[in-house]
């Protein structure tokens, strides 16, 4: 049954319950007279609701809107207290690369990213996620969620790899701009490209470490409640979807005041 349907269905549940002569046949359920009136009743309200909602369909599409909106609020707000709790696994795991051009300067706020590298919005926020580590008081990091499939689990890896050469972000950026698929072979060319030891690289790749890295951002994008890529965390605020330069500075902002506002509160009194 879907939203409309379930929607009028309560709406009519709702307005029967609330009738009188229902009301007096719970008080009264010895009479008789009583039950048969309030079944009449029934029927009858059931047809003028009935009526009411083909007369006035967009009744039936609001409830659905305010429900819609509803639900997406109770999301957010459940993020954001995911965020609050999840603050070692966003900001304090050393496996996460991070970019950090213009982060000593001004008050620091963090952008976290779950990317997938054959992700095509991922591709295009690359290039906005890289203007924005130049901000001053803003670093990026960066979360490998390979969730299309065995190509996107080893570009992650392979990305990872790199780093323990410390080549993550010119890897990354390899990756991210390029335009066919992600095989064995092209994830060779890049380390050559890159003058990095392949022998060490094909080793890094394999390892444990690595593994349990990507297996973290997965469990942590459960916890998040992030199905898709990219998504973005930026103070308590998970944001789906590709956004632009101005909606970075805008929720950047807004993470920036927010850390102000608590930093600006008095220590709780111990009792």
């Amino acid at each position: 049954m879907n939203s409309v349907c379930k929607i009028g269905t309560s709406l009519i549940a709702s307005l029967v319950c609330l009738s009188p002569a229902a009301a007096e046949t719970r008080q009264r359920p010895s009479r008789p007279a009583a039950a048969s009136e309030a079944r009449l009743n029934t029927a009858q309200i059931e047809q003028i609701v009935r009526q009411y909602l083909l007369d006035n369909p967009e009744v039936l599409v609001e409830s659905v809107q305010r429900y819609q909106q509803r639900h997406q609020a109770q999301q957010r707000e459940q993020k954001r207290e995911a965020v609050g709790k999840l603050q070692n696994e966003l900001y304090q795991d050393a496996a996460s690369p991070t970019l950090e051009r213009g982060a000593q300067e001004g008050e620091p706020v963090s952008v976290v990213a779950f990317l997938d590298y054959q992700c095509g919005y991922c591709k295009r926020s690359a290039d906005t996620l890289t203007k924005i580590a130049s901000t001053p008081g803003v670093r990026i990091i960066f979360k490998d969620f390979p969730i299309l499939g065995p190509d996107s689990l080893r570009a992650a890896k392979a990305a990872l790899a790199a780093g323990k050469q410390n080549a993550y972000q010119p890897f990354h950026e390899a990756l991210m701009k390029s335009s066919g698929p992600l095989t064995p072979t092209r994830l060779d060319e890049i380390v050559a490209e890159l003058k990095l030891d392949a022998a060490r690289f094909k080793t890094d790749l394999e390892t444990p470490e690595i593994a349990s890295a990507i297996d973290r951002n997965q469990k942590l994008a459960g916890k998040l409640g992030v199905q898709s890529t990219p998504t973005f965390v930026i103070g308590n605020e998970v944001v789906p979807g590709a956004l632009t330069e101005e909606a970075f500075h805008s929720l950047i902002e807004a993470a920036r005041h927010q850390q102000r506002i608590a930093s600006a509160k008095p220590p709780a009194k111990s009792r």
